[in-house]
């Protein structure tokens, strides 16, 4: 029949692409915030936990101070053990760089104070964490706001995925 049109596959998987991009974009910074008693725990002792984590270089987006989408950061809340954050570079190569926002929360019956955020990675990687959270004291439910900012160094092959584990301690 002349004039009838049909979606072809390419349309069809142009849509999916489109919503896959959509889709990690919103994952990748989606706040991973949790109620009290919900899947969230503390940790032995007076730990804070991460409530939520984001990167600012999402897939799909471009890469902080550059004008090219070429790397990608997604972070998320160790469902085991709140304490810790995992974060993933992917497509990293020398010269990216992003920022890790996170919120955590004191959730036990005393005070807590915040002893030191730990960053276990790479040597490609130069980490810097927000100075200002040692040594913080939150009240019981109290919260605080803090970053990670990372740089992958010159030593870092291109194209490389990094994995590394953010870690909070406190007494």
């Amino acid at each position: 029949m002349a004039g009838k049109r049909t979606v072809t596959d390419r349309v069809w998987m142009a849509l999916l692409v489109v919503v896959l991009c959509c889709a990690s974009l919103i994952y990748g910074c989606s706040s991973q915030a949790m109620s009290p008693g919900s899947g969230l725990q503390q940790a032995e002792g007076k730990d804070p936990i991460f409530i939520s984590c984001c990167c600012n270089d999402a897939t799909g987006t471009t890469d902080p101070g550059k004008d090219k989408d070429v790397g990608c950061c997604i972070c998320g809340i160790d469902p085991a053990n709140a304490t810790n954050a995992t974060v993933t570079i992917s497509n990293a190569y020398p010269g990216y760089e992003c920022r890790i926002n996170f919120t955590i929360r004191n959730t036990a019956n005393s005070a807590v104070n915040i002893t030191s955020v730990n960053v276990t990675g790479p040597l490609a990687i130069d980490v810097n964490v927000d100075s200002s959270l040692n040594g913080t004291t939150l009240g019981p439910g109290g919260e605080t706001d803090g970053f990670i900012d990372v740089y992958v160094n010159d030593s870092a092959p291109q194209s490389t995925t990094y994995n590394f584990t953010v870690k909070i301690d406190g007494d």
